[in-house]
């Protein structure tokens, strides 16, 4: 049968209606031109003919889709079936545990001798013009994420499942120098290793954000955050392109919605004042985090950087960490930028700008006022720089008429439109329309 949409429909009825231990049972074949690796069982079989057409170039739309989405099925079945096994690791009876060797030992060869080619789908088809093989595309990657998810549970809960799974894959003569790599693989390390892979990749590319964004409800986001290469500033400095923007955004957004569920863990955790504790300790870690590297991109001399912040980042990072807020103002003031950095640009405008910016996101959440930025300006220590309210009233004369309208809109928009101005509030606004 050569039409590809039939074989996939009848391979994806297979593994979607037998029974797995039907599907798993060994098998004795032989290597052919349409089944070229060695398969174990009909669960593989059916992985190879779906793989062979995937691999095909030139599939009609419909098709395309179809295939992609048996692919997802495939491995999302491989996943519940890890997962099934994994709620009998411990069983004493003697055939539960030959099942659940097969199980993990197919698992095994799913990541280690598979990994390229799905990684593969990934990079080839995640931004595909048709949206439903994107969709479709994003499933198999959260479902090859769930087998090696599953996996790592298994090997923490019974540590022989790794030598049985090992030994297993070492009985397939396909693809030695992966299989002899898996002897000295840490299977714990299956998400950092994939992280690695996404992040080698360059960040013009965009299905890395995607990608990494996909990644972040499954590893700690602190650490994504601290990795050297700087990806809390990388994506900033995309968020300059507009049409970069809302890529980087995407990530960004993923890791304040992590962090948030983070911190809400933490504040559950713990009895009494200790979850609290926990919960603050944590989100002080990423407002640490976090401060530097957004200051820098708000002073940046580029008026376009400042507002894809304003719309894409900003109303997302205060409604996740308020308190950033305050770290964020009291270090404006006293921003300096490197001395390598040629600007055409005065600092002292960009700053005025990105006061303004954050100073308009912040009171439309309601976080903070004019008359606290006052308050704020006393407990400052004096630094020979100007404060938060001098750089207000420069800003009512800056040469950029859009900033003049951003601080026109400050004074104006608010959250509560029964909210009278401040005497502040009035002398600026009185300023600005002189």
């Amino acid at each position: 049968m050569d039409d590809p949409v039939s074989m996939i429909c009848i391979a994806r009825a297979m593994v979607s209606l037998a029974a797995y231990e039907t599907t798993l049972e060994p098998l004795a074949m032989e290597p052919s031109a349409r089944l070229p690796s060695v398969c174990n069982n009909v669960h593989e079989a059916v992985f190879t003919h779906i793989a062979s057409i995937c691999g095909r170039s030139q599939l009609a739309p419909a098709v395309k889709i179809v295939v992609f989405e048996a692919m997802a099925v495939w491995l999302q079945e491989t996943a519940k079936l890890l997962a099934r096994c994994l709620q009998t690791i411990e069983s004493r009876d003697a055939d539960t545990r030959a099942f659940n060797d097969m199980a993990f030992a197919l698992g095994e060869r799913v990541l280690i001798l598979q990994r390229e080619r799905i990684m593969g789908y990934l990079w080839s088809y995640w931004d595909d013009p048709i949206d439903a093989v994107q969709a479709k595309v994003r499933g198999i990657f959260e479902a090859f994420l769930d087998i090696g998810s599953c996996m790592n549970r298994a090997i923490v809960a019974d540590p022989a499942v790794a030598e049985c799974a090992l030994n297993s894959s070492r009985d397939t003569p396909s693809q030695p120098s992966q299989q002899t790599a898996a002897s000295t693989h840490d299977r714990n390390a299956f998400l950092r290793d994939v992280l690695d892979l996404v992040l080698t990749m360059d960040w013009s590319r965009k299905v890395k954000y995607s990608l990494l964004a996909a990644l972040c409800p499954r590893i700690d986001v602190l650490e994504l955050l601290r990795e050297p290469p700087g990806v809390l500033a990388s994506c900033l400095a995309t968020m300059a392109q507009v049409t970069m923007a809302s890529r980087a955004a995407l990530l960004l957004t993923a890791v304040l919605s992590q962090a948030a569920d983070d911190i809400g863990k933490a504040r559950a955790s713990g009895s009494g004042g200790q979850g609290e504790a926990a919960a603050l300790e944590l989100e002080t870690e990423h407002i640490a985090l976090w401060t530097p590297p957004v200051v820098e991109a708000l002073c940046r001399d580029d008026d376009t950087s400042r507002r894809m912040l304003a719309q894409h980042l900003l109303p997302a990072l205060f409604e996740c960490l308020p308190r950033i807020v305050s770290g964020i103002l009291k270090a404006l003031p006293a921003y300096r930028r490197p001395e390598s950095d040629a600007t055409t640009q005065s600092l002292d405008a960009c700053r005025q700008h990105a006061l303004i910016v954050v100073l308009k996101v912040a009171r439309a959440q309601d976080i903070i006022t004019i008359d606290r930025v006052v308050a704020m300006d006393t407990q400052l220590p004096a630094a020979g720089s100007l404060s938060m309210l001098d750089m207000l009233n420069q800003a009512v004369f800056h040469p950029d008429l859009s900033v003049r309208g951003d601080m026109l809109g400050l004074l104006c928009e608010s959250r509560k439109l029964a909210t009278p101005l401040s005497d502040t509030e009035y002398d600026l606004l009185f300023k600005l329309l002189r």
